[in-house]
C-alpha cells in the first residue's frame, strides 16, 4: 500500500482556517438573523435639531422648467470660435492617448 504524502504545513493551515471560521461564524450568523441596532430609528440627532431643517424645496413647475431649457438652448447656440475649438475632440485622444495635454 502506498503512503499518502501530506504537504508540510497543511494541517496548520487547516487548523488556522477552522479557528478563524469558529470566531467569525457568530458574527456572520448575527448579521443575517437580526439587525445590529434594532432601535436605530429612535436615536436623537446630535448636530441638528431635526431632519426637517434640511428639506429640499419642491421641484419647479412645468413653465419654469421650459424656460430653463429654452435659456440653455439659447446659451449653447452662442458659440464663439474659442468654445467651438474646445468642443472638438483632441487628436491625441483619438489616437488612444487619453488624458494627454491637447494643444490644438
Amino acid at each position: 500500500m502506498k503512503d499518502v504524502i501530506v504537504p508540510r504545513g497543511s494541517k496548520r493551515r487547516r487548523f488556522a482556517g477552522n479557528l478563524i471560521l469558529a470566531f467569525a461564524w457568530p458574527a456572520l450568523a448575527q448579521s443575517v438573523s437580526q439587525p445590529v441596532e434594532p432601535n436605530a430609528g429612535q436615536w436623537k440627532t446630535w448636530a441638528i435639531s431635526s431632519g426637517k431643517d434640511y428639506r429640499v424645496p419642491p421641484p419647479p413647475d412645468a413653465a419654469a422648467t421650459r424656460a430653463e431649457i429654452d435659456w440653455l438652448r439659447d446659451f449653447a447656440g452662442q458659440a464663439t470660435p474659442e468654445t467651438a475649438r474646445r468642443s472638438r475632440p483632441c487628436p491625441t485622444e483619438a489616437k488612444g492617448v487619453p488624458g494627454s495635454n491637447c494643444c490644438c
